[in-house]
């Protein structure tokens, strides 16, 4: 097993101090004799109010131990805060590193959204050299203008996983924020006349989680092109999936036609040498007794057949696949998955 020194001596090695699952005897003993001497040669600190460790970062940020002491510092996390006293505490003391760049705050929980935060969100964006903002914060009540007034050219990601903003929110977020690369937010869309009109040409990478009802929202690949080629313009990453049900329509096949064509352009399957994957796109209900299908691919060399039984629908549904597929041939098939989760 190994001893303290070496453990010490690992630490100082990768100038990394994760205090989370260390126990209390052991973590005044280093931050008593050990940390002081090594201080300058920190670079990150991760400290955690959890159930093993409590009170761990009202400890070390005591009175004779505060955060610009270590100034070499340029990552710093924390986990389960509560206290609006302390967060305060906190974000004072990261005015005065000078190197930080990555600032993360885990899983903190508090009851409502008060200026105290608004001031919190503000001093982080003023933070002159910070790239990486990560904010897993939750508030029981009005957290919709959690969100910076100030501006910030330094930071490049921006982690804000359980925050709902509607879209001309976020349009006031990437303003303030120019230069930001990767985004994760979750959208709250309850207004279908809303429009995004900011242009983000520095975003790579975008998460969003959208709240709200899309089921009768169909965006073809057309309508993708356009949001991409003018908003996203160096997007290197983009996943999406969509759920409609086409009701009322003349020509069933005819829209299904029309929506896999637009997916077939030059912009999807030569410019990005993708297509979307439409293997679960259409799902065959017993109440309607249609039944349609495409292939996705032109070569039809690699093919998913999925029925999924749907507790919503009756058991006949079963002997209706069996009639509909019966008749298909694939005749350039290499590899064929079946998932038949029927009794």
């Amino acid at each position: 097993m190994l001893n303290k020194a070496t453990i010490l001596i690992a630490h100082i090695q990768t100038h990394i101090f994760d205090f989370q699952w260390v126990f209390k005897h052991d973590f005044d003993l280093i931050r008593q004799q050990y940390l002081p001497l090594i201080i300058d040669r920190i670079i990150a600190l991760h400290l955690a109010n959890d159930d093993a460790t409590p009170c761990q970062i009202d400890l070390f940020l005591s009175d004779d131990y505060t955060l610009q002491r270590f100034i070499n510092l340029q990552s710093l996390s924390f986990y389960n805060i509560c206290s609006n006293k302390l967060l305060t505490k906190i974000i004072f003391q990261c005015r005065h590193l000078p190197h930080l760049i990555r600032l993360q705050f885990i899983k903190c929980f508090f009851d409502q959204c008060s200026k105290i935060h608004y001031d919190f969100i503000n001093d982080i964006w003023t933070l002159p050299k910070l790239t990486h903002c990560i904010l897993d914060i939750n508030f029981e009540y009005n957290d919709q203008n959690f969100m910076p007034t100030l501006s910030s050219k330094s930071i490049t990601y921006v982690s804000i996983p359980y925050m709902y903003r509607t879209l001309n929110q976020f349009g006031e977020l990437f303003e303030r924020t120019p230069n930001i690369h990767q985004f994760n937010d979750r959208l709250k869309s309850d207004d279908n006349d809303q429009q995004f009109e900011t242009s983000v040409q520095s975003i790579i990478i975008l998460e969003l989680f959208v709240v709200g009802s899309t089921f009768n929202i169909m965006i073809d690949g057309y309508q993708w092109q356009k949001v991409i080629v003018n908003y996203l313009p160096k997007l290197k990453v983009f996943e999406f999936y969509m759920n409609y049900q086409l009701q009322d329509c003349d020509d069933m096949e005819e829209a299904i036609d029309d929506l896999l064509k637009s997916y077939h352009t030059s912009y999807w399957l030569v410019d990005h040498q993708c297509l979307p994957d439409f293997s679960r796109a259409f799902h065959i209900s017993p109440s309607t007794c249609t039944t349609r299908t495409k292939p996705a691919c032109p070569s039809e060399a690699y093919c998913w057949l999925y029925c999924h039984k749907n507790d919503d629908y009756d058991d006949n549904a079963s002997p209706l696949i069996y009639f509909e597929f019966q008749h298909i041939c694939f005749s350039k098939i290499q590899h064929l998955h079946l998932e038949l989760p029927f009794c």
